[in-house]
Formats: structure tokens, C-alpha cells, sequence
């Protein structure tokens, strides 16, 4: 019977010995599972919303939290040119986008002092549009520059201190939605640009938002104290209606934005090849006129006459909507319906 017991104590002994062995060894494999670097494309799929989220920049590029320990040589490792390509400023990129093209460009080119890294850092992307021939054949609620506004039928023209604003554009999100990469704007609806302007005075002006459906919009008609202004005809905002062109943009700060030739040893040389990098964008991107900054929404200005402000709403040229002006028009600081307004000339 001693015999007995005795081999079954040791058989007792030796499986709870395996079970624990077992325990063990499942623990550890979990938490390698669980450790294991992961990739851009599977941190999209998995709904991730930025690569800040699963990645840290560091001057080489991203790479895993540091908090996390380093996996074998066998595991999945970062790919910083997906990691890039995936996301940007928060939203995922779509296929055929060009950013890619764009920081591949920057890198290649032979800075004399910058660092090429954070220059790709001030990279941004906008919405850029051109404004197409005059025509007064436009759908109510289609997106274009001038003539007059097609608002909801019970809403009221806005006037600000001076009096009645003057039309300047309106823009349809569903034209340029796709565009918005970093998902600033809303998914439907209409924005409508009004301001307070003379022919070489901006000082103040609203940008509207509305969703409602086309047809519970209106094409409002020319307030009267508009109608008899001064200088309706010389502003040209109601003969000329232009329609837009719309096309995916990006912009890189003007030499003096960010005082990046303190903050980045930007030499002179450099700063002028910043400029010539904006060009060969512009011209990537399709743009009428390749030396000049196009018309866009969002992204940095480009300022005739310093920077006023980081939070670009709208850039528009002043041609556009003013008989023979040489000036961009300038939207900052969006707030609900309050905007700051500024037009600079050449």
C-alpha cells in the first residue's frame, strides 16, 4: 500500500510540476505577443489615428515608445517610409496621394546649413484651387468665386459695423472633401465668405456654414445699400463668377515664417532654395502658374507683407473679385463664424 501512495504522490507531484512549467511559459509568450513592434500599415488597420500614437520621432526617423523593450532581430520592424506615407497631421492618406514625391524631393536636395528633417516637418497640406474663366452659368449651391450668394432661404445677408459685407466666394465641401486629409473640415455643407472692403481696405468679415440641401438654398439678391455703393463696379464682385478647380496642395513656410533662420541655421542660399522647393510643388501639383503661391484653403500663407497668423483659413488673389488689384486676400483665425480679414499688396 507505502508503494502505492508513494507513486501516486510522485505522479501528483510531477503533473502539478508540468502545469506550472506550462503557466509560466504562457506568460512569457503573451507578453512577447504583446510586445511586438508594429508596423504602419497595421496600425491604420488597426484604427490608429495618428503614427505619434504607436511611434516616437526621434532624429532618425520613428521609431518604437522607448517604453517597450527591444524584440529579437525575427520581429516585424518599423517602416518609416510607410509610417510617413500612412498618416498625417492625424488623418490617414488615401492611394495616389503625392506627399511621398514631396518629401522624397526635400531630401534630395543639398541644404548648405538647414536640417532637412524638420523642414519636412513644417510640410503641410491645403486644398488648393484656381479660379476658373468668368461665366454666369452656375448651379445653385456650386462652389465659385463672386456673383452672389446662394444661401439658405431664411437666412439673412450679414452685415457687420460699416454695413452690409460683400460677397466674396463660396465653397462646397463635397468638391473637395476627399482633399482633406486631416479631416479639419466637415464631411458636408457649404462655407460663404463674406467681408468689409473697399478697394484697398479689409477690416473685417464672417465666413458662414451652413448644410442645408441645395434645394432649400436661394441665390440672394444685391442689398440695396450694396447696390448703390461707390465702388461696386470697380469692386467687380457680382460681374465677375468665376468657378473653382480644385486639386490636392501642399505648402512649406516663406523663408521668414517660424523665424525658422534662428531656430534652423537657415542660410540665405537655403532660404532661397525653400522658395524654389515651393515651386517645384506648385508645379507637381498642377498649378496654373508655377512661380506663384495658388489660391488655397488651409496650410500656410504665403505673405506678401509679413505673417499675421499660423491658422490659415483662406487665401485667395484679390484679381479675382477686384478690377486690377495686386493683392492676396487672407482669412485667419477661423471661430465659428468670426474670422480675421487682411489684404496685402504687392
Amino acid at each position: 500500500m507505502s508503494i502505492v501512495c508513494m507513486l501516486l504522490s510522485g505522479l501528483l507531484c510531477g503533473a502539478l510540476a508540468i502545469f506550472f512549467f506550462l503557466f509560466v511559459l504562457g506568460v512569457v509568450l503573451l507578453r512577447r505577443r504583446g510586445k511586438k513592434d508594429v508596423t504602419a500599415k497595421e496600425a491604420v488597420s488597426a484604427g490608429v489615428e495618428s503614427v505619434s500614437q504607436v511611434f516616437r520621432r526621434t532624429p532618425g526617423g520613428l521609431s518604437p515608445d522607448e517604453d517597450e523593450d527591444e524584440d529579437d532581430d525575427d520581429t516585424d520592424t518599423v517602416d518609416v517610409d510607410a509610417a510617413e506615407e500612412a498618416t498625417v497631421d492625424g488623418g490617414a492618406l488615401p492611394a495616389g496621394h503625392r506627399r511621398g514625391e514631396v518629401v522624397a524631393h526635400l531630401r534630395t536636395i543639398q541644404w548648405e546649413t538647414a536640417d532637412v528633417e524638420k523642414l519636412v516637418g513644417t510640410l503641410r497640406h491645403a486644398i488648393g484651387f484656381e479660379q476658373l474663366e468668368p461665366s454666369e452659368d452656375h448651379p445653385i449651391g456650386a462652389s465659385r468665386v463672386g456673383g452672389l450668394p446662394d444661401l439658405p432661404k431664411d437666412r439673412e445677408w450679414p452685415e457687420g459695423d460699416e454695413g452690409k459685407f460683400a460677397f466674396i466666394a463660396q465653397f462646397n465641401v463635397s468638391d473637395f472633401k476627399a482633399l482633406d486629409y486631416a479631416n479639419q473640415l466637415p464631411a458636408s455643407g457649404r462655407f460663404y465668405v463674406f467681408v468689409t472692403m473697399s478697394s484697398d481696405i479689409c477690416e473685417e468679415g464672417v465666413v458662414l456654414y451652413s448644410d442645408a440641401p441645395a434645394d432649400q438654398l436661394a441665390r440672394h439678391p444685391l442689398p440695396e445699400e450694396l447696390e448703390h455703393a461707390d465702388n461696386v463696379d470697380e469692386l467687380g464682385f457680382i460681374s465677375k463668377q468665376r468657378g473653382m478647380r480644385f486639386f490636392e496642395f501642399f505648402t512649406l513656410p516663406a523663408s521668414e515664417a517660424h523665424e525658422i533662420g534662428e531656430q534652423w541655421s537657415l542660410s540665405d542660399a537655403d532660404a532661397e532654395t525653400l522658395g524654389e522647393a515651393q515651386t517645384w510643388i506648385n508645379t507637381l501639383c498642377g498649378c496654373d502658374d508655377e512661380e506663384e503661391m495658388p489660391d488655397h484653403l488651409l496650410g500656410e500663407g504665403y505673405w506678401l507683407q509679413g505673417r499675421v497668423s499660423e491658422d490659415l483659413f483662406l487665401q485667395i488673389t484679390a484679381e479675382g473679385f477686384v478690377e486690377n488689384a495686386d493683392g492676396i486676400l487672407y482669412l485667419t483665425d477661423r471661430d465659428g463664424e468670426s474670422v480675421t480679414v487682411e489684404m496685402q499688396f504687392t
